[in-house]
């Protein structure tokens, strides 16, 4: 899917522009970058394979993947806190930010996955 690499080009991209401009700051924009790329990927291709095998199970697989979310979030989160030694500062932002931009994109997906063919 064309999507994911466009998707991982623009997360790596300003990961690196970012690291850049702000080289002390490195890990804390990765650490804040990877999770929500890597759901967001993921969601994507499970939410176009499944509304591509059965339109009818998308409400069921949108609840349990949001579910999903939540709790990967959370435990990922927690671990990264109690184990990694960073500045959850540049985290959070880093985090917020791909995280927002990543959620948008993923609706303007559903939206067009919804206008290829009507349930």
């Amino acid at each position: 899917m064309k999507l994911n690499m466009y998707i991982s080009m623009f997360c790596v991209g300003t990961w690196g522009l970012l690291s850049a401009g702000l080289p002390e700051y490195e890990k804390e924009i990765f650490l804040g970058m990877v999770l929500p790329w890597l759901v967001s990927l993921i969601s994507i291709s499970k939410t176009y394979s499944v509304y591509n095998i059965n339109p009818e199970k998308l409400i069921k697989h949108m609840t349990s993947a949001m579910l999903m979310k939540m709790l990967s979030y959370g435990l990922l989160l927690v671990i990264m806190f109690t184990f990694i030694s960073f500045n959850p500062l540049p985290f959070i932002i880093s985090f917020t930010g791909y995280f927002l931009a990543l959620h948008i994109t993923e609706a303007f997906v559903l939206k067009c996955i919804f206008k290829e063919k009507s349930i």
